[in-house]
This record gives C-alpha cells, sequence and structure tokens, in this order.
C-alpha cells in the first residue's frame, strides 16, 4: 500500500515492554510515559516473574503477568493481541526516548513501512543518551562470517574497515537493526503474522523485523528525528547495576535461533515474501557478502499459477500446459477454499496449494505468487487451452519491464476444442456505460488489428485478463501486490496492474506468434460473483484511475 493508511481506530501507541527479571523496567515505562506527547499506553509483560518492588500503578500502564517464562517473541504477541492502539511499539526494558517520540514515528510511519529511531547508547548512571554513540544504520553479516547472519554496525567489521554510511536524509532506509526499538501500524504487524515463534524465544529479532520490512515489499526506514537510547549490559558498567543478561540464555537455544534465520531467509522459505533474499543483498550490496558464491538461484524458468474455484475444466487446464508447454516450469493451482471430487494428476511440477476458505481470486493469485519459484510469473484462467510451445514462444521476447499476453482464442470447453469464431488480438481500454453501473473494460480493437496484421510482437493498450505473463521481480517491485480492498475481491486486477506498469516506465506487450483459447461466456461459469459485489470495486477503479485513464487514452488517441 502507497502511503498511510486510515483503518478507523484511534492514534494510540501501545508501547510493548517484554521483560524478564529486569531492574530498569520501572524507570524506562516512566521515561515512556513522560516523554510521550500523544495518546499512548504502555504495556509491560513480566514474563515469568514478578517484579520486586511492584511498578507503580498507572492509568496508562497495562501489565501482563505471564505465570511461566515464555519467550521475548512470544510476550510482544500475546502483548499485540490485547490492545487495541492503532501503532505499536517495541522497547526493550532497559531504554529512554526523545521527548515526542511517539507523536514523531506516528507523523512519519507509512503503513508498510517498518520504523526505527535513530538509537543512541544509554548511560544508565545519568539515564541520558550517550550522543556520540549512535547507530542510524546496520547490515546483515554473511555465513561466511565468524559472527554470521546477524545485524552489525558499519565501521570496523571482523579486521575489515567498511565504510559508515553517510546521509543527510532524515528518514532514510536502513537494511538491518538491532531489535530493541522498533514501530509500526498494528495492522500491518498482524499482516506479516506477528513475530515469528518458530525462531524461538530470543534472538535474530533485528534481523526478522528488518526481512519482513523488505521481502514483504516494504521498507525499514530509520527515523533521525528522534531517537531512543539502548543500555548495552557489556563492558563499562557503572557501580550498582549488572553486566550480562538477568536470565540465562543457552548458547543451543541462539544457535537454534540463528540456523532457523539462515535458512528461512537466504532460502526464501518465508510464504508472505514478494521479494527474495537476493534482492535485499543486491539492494544494499552490504560489506562481507561479495566472499560469498551466488545466492540460491529461482528453481525453474516458469511459474504458472491457476486461481480455482469449483470449475471442472481445472484439469483439462493443467493437462493442456502439461503436454504444451516445453521448457522448466511449475503449475501453482490454488484451490480458493473447495476440495476436489478428482484429485490433481500426480506430477512433480504440479505443486497444488489448498485453501480453507475462500479469499477471491486476488489474494488467491497473490498466494500463488509468494510460492512460485520461477524466474517468469504467468496468470491463467482455470478453462483455458494452450499452443505447443506456448511457454517458449513467449519467453523468447518477453522483457523484464512488460506484461505479456497472446492471441486469443475462443474455447469450446464441452468439446474441448477451438471454436469457429475470429480471435481477439489487440484490445484497448474502454468505459462500460450500463444503467445499472460503469466500469474499465477491455474491448476488441478491429482498426489496430488491420492495421497492424504484420506485427508479430507489438505494444498493446488492454487486455481481457485471462492470461498474463510477466518477470517475477517486476512483479515484487511494481506490482507488488494484488489489492483487495477497495477493488474487491474478483475483478479489475489487470486494470491494477497495467495502471502500475505504466506508471513506471513499463509496457503491455502482445505476442500473435502463441494462442490460447479461453472459454467461451456463453457457456456457465462454474461461480456467481453477483452485481451488487462487483459494482462497489468497478466504482473504485473508475475514482482511483479515471485521470491515468485519461491520459492514456489521450497517449494511444483513442
Amino acid at each position: 500500500m502507497d502511503g498511510i493508511q486510515d483503518t478507523g481506530l484511534n492514534e494510540r501507541l501501545a508501547v510493548i515492554i517484554p521483560a524478564r527479571n529486569e531492574d530498569l523496567l520501572q524507570r524506562t515505562i516512566e521515561d515512556v510515559l513522560e516523554n510521550a506527547t500523544g495518546d499512548i499506553e504502555v504495556i509491560a509483560v513480566l514474563d515469568g516473574y514478578e517484579a520486586d518492588p511492584p511498578l507503580k500503578l498507572h492509568p496508562n500502564l497495562k501489565v501482563i503477568h505471564n505465570r511461566r517464562s515464555i519467550g521475548q517473541r512470544q510476550s510482544i504477541n500475546k502483548a499485540a493481541r490485547e490492545t487495541d492502539a492503532k501503532y505499536i511499539m517495541k522497547l526493550d526494558a532497559h531504554c529512554a526516548v526523545a521527548k515526542g517520540f511517539d507523536e514523531v514515528l506516528k507523523r512519519d510511519c507509512r503503513y508498510e513501512w517498518t520504523m526505527v529511531p535513530r538509537m543512541h547508547n544509554l548511560d544508565v548512571a545519568t539515564w541520558k543518551p550517550k550522543m556520540h554513540k549512535r547507530t542510524d544504520y546496520m547490515f546483515i553479516s554473511s555465513p561466511s562470517c565468524k559472527k554470521p547472519f546477524r545485524a552489525f554496525y558499519y565501521g570496523r567489521f571482523e579486521g575489515l574497515v567498511t565504510e559508515k554510511i553517510k546521509s543527510d536524509k532524515m528518514i532514510d532506509e536502513t537494511m538491518c537493526c538491532m531489535g530493541p526499538g522498533w514501530f509500526m501500524w498494528r495492522d500491518r504487524f498482524w499482516e506479516l503474522e506477528g513475530c515469528d515463534e518458530g525462531h524461538g524465544g530470543w534472538g535474530q529479532q533485528g534481523v526478522e523485523v528488518a526481512c519482513k520490512a523488505w521481502l514483504s515489499g516494504g521498507a525499514l526506514m530509520v527515523n533521525k528525528h528522534t531517537w531512543f537510547a539502548h543500555w548495552f549490559r557489556g563492558g563499562g558498567v557503572p557501580d550498582g547495576f549488572k553486566s550480562g543478561f538477568p536470565y540465562k540464555i543457552h548458547f543451543s537455544d541462539q544457535e537454534a535461533a540463528r540456523k532457523y534465520s539462515r535458512d528461512l531467509w537466504m532460502n526464501n522459505k518465508w510464504h508472505l515474501r514478494k521479494r527474495d533474499f537476493s534482492w535485499l543483498i543486491s539492494k544494499f550490496r552490504p560489506p562481507t557478502w561479495d566472499l560469498l558464491p551466488e545466492l540460491p538461484k529461482r528453481e525453474c524458468e516458469l511459474s504458472v499459477i491457476i486461481p480455482s474455484y469449483k470449475d471442472p475444466l481445472l484439469h483439462k487446464t493443467i493437462g493442456s500446459i502439461l503436454d504444451n508447454f516445453e521448457g522448466d516450469f511449475e503449475v501453482i493451482p490454488v484451490l480458493d477454499g473447495y476440495s476436489l471430487e478428482q484429485p490433481i494428476v500426480d506430477d512433480p511440477r504440479v505443486k497444488p496449494i489448498y485453501l480453507e476458505k475462500n479469499v477471491g481470486m486476488r489474494e488467491a493469485i497473490n498466494i500463488g505468487v509468494a510460492a512460485a519459484r520461477g524466474i517468469w510469473l504467468m496468470r491463467s484462467d482455470e478453462h483455458c487451452m494452450f499452443c505447443s510451445g506456448f511457454d517458449k514462444i513467449l519467453l523468447k521476447d518477453a522483457q523484464e519491464d512488460t506484461i505479456t499476453s497472446a492471441t486469443r482464442y475462443f474455447l469450446d470447453p464441452v468439446k474441448w476444442q477451438v471454436m469457429d469464431i475470429p480471435p481477439i488480438n489487440y484490445e484497448k481500454f474502454h468505459v462500460k456505460d450500463a444503467p445499472e453501473f460503469k466500469k474499465f473494460t477491455a474491448v476488441a480493437w478491429e482498426a489496430r488489428t488491420r492495421e497492424r496484421k504484420e506485427v508479430p510482437v507489438d505494444e498493446n493498450m488492454a487486455l481481457q485478463g485471462s492470461m498474463w505473463l510477466m518477470h517475477h521481480e517486476w512483479w515484487h517491485n511494481v506490482i507488488g501486490k494484488l489489492q483487495s480492498d477497495g477493488y474487491g475481491t474478483h475483478y479489475q486486477d489487470t486494470t491494477e496492474m497495467l495502471f502500475k506498469t505504466w506508471g513506471k516506465g513499463g509496457r503491455l506487450m502482445l505476442n500473435k506468434n502463441a494462442w490460447y483459447a479461453h472459454r467461451h461466456r456463453s457457456f456457465n461459469r462454474s461461480h456467481q460473483y453477483s452485481l451488487s459485489k462487483a459494482i462497489p470495486g468497478w466504482n473504485y477503479a473508475l475514482l482511483k484511475h479515471w485521470n491515468q485513464y485519461l491520459e492514456v487514452k489521450q497517449a494511444w488517441g483513442t
């Protein structure tokens, strides 16, 4: 999502402080409450212990008592479930914050961002930040390092001198963060499924926060307009304060978290990812990663995603792909909340996804893309037939900044053969003005079809949407995901994709060297998406893209 999203909730920030045997918890709570200038609540989670002396009562303080220790991640998730605040911030139990930190973070943080304030070291004797000890940027170390796959500072690192990042940008991108303090929208936190408890209770949180922010299609941003100060328990601890952790952390647990983290992120196993880990390395080119061999590549050339809902022609569509595609491909049928009477063909190239509940076509496509291992992505309806070598023909001329379609014939699904009706090649954007509704649609462009019949691969203005092909990175970097909010769950997906593509300088291409056949509309559909459900999405698309539509019409002269 671009920019600020209004969820309609209050403007409250919940500062979540997981704590276990922490001497400085009370001081941290007081500092947060003293320096917040907006609507605030502090949620302290006492993880398997009782504060001694007890925490002071405050109307903006909620205390959660875990009878036994469950872990830091688990405690954060538990607290996040017990608040209706619009925003959350995780903070360690030995931190100070700047005056008005909450208002700055709420003002500046977009929905798709995770944000970290500038980090200073905390002088616990004076309870003030060490202004000369500040951190804005961090990176993830490579597996070849002595301390592999962890959040690290720029500067001196394992015998290397790495150049520190210098930037005047007050809100800037950072590859990673340490993990003691981060801020985000609460809905976004749960959209990314909270803290991943598969890591265990503690360890690798900064890496997790960073990878989820970046690989989800969002960003991790440092905000230098405000700060927090964190007490590092190492050397130079003043009298009266304890060094080291206040509870035992087993080395084996730390190593298990690191191993889980490396496998999850480097091997692209996070199911919500929209970008591969190699994208993150390419973007930041962090120190030590040039010492490694190439990161794992995509596993195949093409992933074919088929969103499906109760269509008996799914099996024939999959069969047509298996019979006619010639390259290295996988087929990902996404069964949207239903079960099949006839099982899907047992073929290692076919990798079905079974959804427990119906989420709609748009989200089914998103889920299929997240699971895809192909360099290229193709979407197909569940009632299509393909020509021989279809994949090879399209991929030969496809470009990384384009969406590609092919000649579309009409399919008789009963006879499973192409109908004797002229095919569709060029299409143009049109606003259908019916008595009950208006909507964007694609209509046959007969004049351009006649004029450019000798051009085998050519630019097009619109497409019907039953089949398209694009590069995986174009999806991640430009499309991001298909948005169900506003559009609804079913229609106008190609409208959204095309305007995003044109906005980034991309093009829609038609390759007449390949053809497919799509079920003719005279045959019954397997689902009935009511007009009352569709109209709000059609209206949303018209309002959102109307000015862009007029610009495109003018550019094409239609």
